[in-house]
């Protein structure tokens, strides 16, 4: 049977990257029966459980050496991987990784990459050197293919897709009450309920004036509205802490999910609130999956453009962002909701094709053959 190994950001419990996980071993099992994948984890127990698959520590060269020396394809991807914003550090793992791989004649595929920025000219030259050498690159949106033309690649074949976690299906509404038992929260499948919001914070650079300008906006929401509010720690170990503390400046109560949910329970919790107000771009995803509007604090050009591709709102960059600007945008949805849902919904289904175009790519580039 043939063999994949997967390189990505996993097992830190971001349910962004685990959606990409869980929707590309589904996919490719899917279309390649039999399959055999092994994941590259910082918890490769963890990981071996949640998907049903072989995982190995991703900072153990050995181990990872041999993977790749008996696998039959590299996967790298998703997500924003290849970027010197975070660090130079991550560009080289994931290159590293990726020439391993050529290296030792494997066929590998950049699978719905958001590339970019990388800023620093060594890192620049290093990774076109790299990636000119792989087999195949899906990207999540035109301004990667843009940056990979900027770079200079243009050996391997490039496919424009989208983000993987648009592809996928919400779980039934039974999960979604669960979920709402565990977490203390109102039974959001319930017709007669107050509507909800989420709303997504992550620390990012100088923004400790964001806290203050979020928490007035969600005292609006709560207050003037008089909808619920819930905070969503999509990166656990980094953004529990960024929305305790906004929870610490409101006046009105709220709620605060804190355990970690499978993307298909994530989408249908999602699924159930009237729209979402988010610093990170899966929760805009998974919102816009299940037809519900988003409203963007743009701290990286990836929200930017899911925001433009789907016609929804941007609050702006979050360094400039005030609560007049907050309450703008939230004022633009409820003022145009209705006609902003139908159009989420007809951009999501050309969306939702185009990230299934990933798994079809990567089963072809495996076999020879279409699946």
């Amino acid at each position: 049977m043939p063999k994949v190994v997967i390189s990505g950001y996993y097992g830190f419990d971001n349910w962004g990257d685990e959606a990409i996980l869980e929707t590309a071993v589904a996919g490719l099992r899917n279309a390649v029966p039999g399959v055999e994948i092994t994941v590259l984890s910082s918890r490769p127990e963890v990981t071996a459980v949640r998907h049903d698959i072989r995982a190995v520590k991703r900072t153990d060269p050995r181990r990872i050496l041999r993977e790749i020396q008996t696998c039959d394809m590299l996967i790298s991807g998703g997500g924003s991987l290849l970027q010197d914003v975070t660090s130079s550090r991550s560009l080289w793992y994931y290159l590293a990784i990726i020439l391993a791989a050529v290296r030792r004649g494997k066929k590998v595929m950049l699978y719905a990459n958001g590339i970019g920025p990388i800023d620093r000219p060594l890192n620049r030259l290093i990774t076109r050197w790299v990636l000119d050498q792989v087999s195949l690159i899906t990207v999540r949106g035109p301004s990667s293919r843009e940056f990979l033309a900027e770079l200079g690649v243009t050996r391997p074949r490039i496919v424009e897709t989208a983000d993987t976690a648009f592809a996928v299906d919400p779980a039934p509404p039974a999960s979604v009450a669960a979920i709402c038992r565990e977490e203390g929260l109102p039974d959001l499948t319930k017709a007669d309920r107050p509507p909800f919001v989420g709303i997504v914070v992550r620390p990012w650079r100088q923004t400790d004036r964001l806290g203050p300008a979020v928490a007035r906006a969600a005292d609006y929401i709560a207050g003037k509205l008089g909808y619920g509010v819930v905070f969503l720690p999509v990166h656990r170990d980094l953004d529990l802490d960024a929305a305790q503390r906004v929870q610490g400046l409101m006046k009105h109560p709220s709620h605060l999910v804190r355990n970690f949910y499978a993307a298909r329970e994530t989408v249908a919790l999602l699924g159930h609130f009237r729209w979402v107000l988010s610093m990170r771009l899966h929760p805009l995803i998974f919102a816009a999956v299940g037809g519900v509007p988003g409203i963007g604090l743009v701290y990286d050009p990836k929200v930017d453009e899911f925001l433009a591709q789907t016609g929804q709102v941007s609050v702006g960059p979050v360094e400039k962002a005030q609560t007049e600007d907050i309450l703008l945008a939230i004022n633009d949805v409820e003022a145009d909701y209705d006609a902003r849902a139908a159009r989420l919904k007809e951009a999501v289904a050309e969306l939702r094709r185009r990230a299934r175009m990933n798994n079809e790519l990567a089963a072809e580039l495996l076999t020879g053959r279409r699946p």
